[in-house]
């Protein structure tokens, strides 16, 4: 599991709309993903994260379900399923909304990950 964490470009990932953040880090040697949801003030939970027999793939259990990390080839990005996002960095986060403002994609309840 320790690979996974050395594999990723950085500890901080946003979705696009910024409304999800994961953070990576090590709590006693357990390898662990935060995950906050609706901005800042928003629910934050902790999981530790399941080793797979790849490297650039991780998992986690929550109560609406298993996710799946995966680091992209270039390692710019994550995705994460069953949820079909992809997470990046702020700068990029910032760089890809200031590309979009025209587009206002319609909000669903299936980018929850905590309840």
């Amino acid at each position: 599991m320790q690979n996974f964490l050395k594999n990723l470009n950085r500890n901080y990932w946003y979705s696009s709309d910024k409304n999800i953040v994961l953070i990576f880090e090590e709590i006693k040697g357990i390898a662990t993903v935060k995950v906050r949801e609706n901005g800042y003030y928003g629910k934050e939970r902790v999981y530790i994260l399941q080793p797979t027999s790849n490297d650039r793939l991780a998992t986690f259990d929550t109560v609406t379900g298993r996710f799946t990390i995966g680091i992209t080839e270039n390692g710019e990005e994550l995705f994460i399923s069953p949820l079909g996002i992809f997470l990046y960095d702020s700068k990029t986060v910032d760089l890809k909304n200031e590309e979009a403002q025209s587009i206002n994609p319609k909000e669903s309840d299936s980018n929850v990950i905590n309840v």
